[in-house]
C-alpha cells in the first residue's frame, strides 16, 4: 500500500464520519432544534477540508500523474471523477444557501440528503476504481513524493492555522 492512498482513504473514513452528523443536525434542522453555529461550522468544515483540501490534493496533484500514464479506461475514470468534484461543490452550495441568508430546516435537509448520498458514491468509487488504478499505474517514488506534496499542498490552500483546526475538528467529530 502507499501512504498517499492511505492518506485518501483516511480522509474518506473521517468524511463519512462527518457526513453522519450532518444527517444528525439535518434531522434535528428539521425539528426546529439545530444549532445554526453549529451547521455553519460543519458547513466550514465540508468546504475547507473536502472541497478545498482533499478534492484540491485529488485534482492537483493525484489526478495529473495518473493522466500522464493512464490508459484510455483510467482517463475516463479521471474525467468522471472530476465532474463529480464539481457536483459536489455545487450540492455543498445549495447546503450553505438553505441556511444562509434565512435558515429553511426543511431546505437544509433535503440538501443534506443529496449531499450525503452523492457523496458516498463518490467515495465508494474512489475506493473501489481510482486508488487500485493509482497502485496500478503509479510507482513507488511517485506516490511517496506524492503524498510529501499532499501536506504542502494543504498548507498552502488553507494555512498552518486551519489545517490543524480542521484535523482536530476531524479527531473530535470521529471520536462522537
Amino acid at each position: 500500500m502507499s501512504q498517499a492512498i492511505d492518506v485518501l482513504r483516511s480522509e474518506h473514513q473521517a468524511i463519512a464520519c462527518i457526513l453522519k452528523i450532518l444527517q444528525r443536525m439535518a434531522n434535528r434542522a428539521r425539528l426546529g432544534t439545530a444549532s445554526g453555529a453549529d451547521i455553519g461550522a460543519l458547513l466550514d468544515f465540508l468546504w475547507d477540508f473536502v472541497d478545498q483540501c482533499h478534492h484540491g490534493k485529488e485534482e492537483g496533484l493525484l489526478f495529473p500523474a495518473l493522466r500522464r500514464s493512464c490508459v484510455e479506461q483510467g482517463c475516463e475514470l479521471i474525467g468522471e471523477l472530476s465532474v463529480e468534484h464539481q457536483q459536489g461543490s455545487f450540492l455543498l452550495r445549495a447546503l450553505r444557501q438553505a441556511v444562509e441568508p434565512v435558515f429553511d430546516g426543511e431546505a437544509f435537509a433535503a440538501a443534506t440528503r443529496q449531499y450525503v448520498e452523492f457523496t458516498e458514491r463518490h467515495i465508494a468509487k474512489e475506493n473501489a476504481e481510482l486508488f487500485p488504478l493509482a497502485l496500478q499505474i503509479l510507482r513507488p517514488d511517485q506516490l511517496d513524493a506524492m503524498q510529501r506534496d499532499f501536506a504542502a499542498f494543504e498548507l498552502k490552500t488553507v494555512g498552518r492555522e486551519r489545517s490543524q483546526q480542521l484535523h482536530e475538528q476531524m479527531r473530535c467529530w470521529q471520536g462522537e
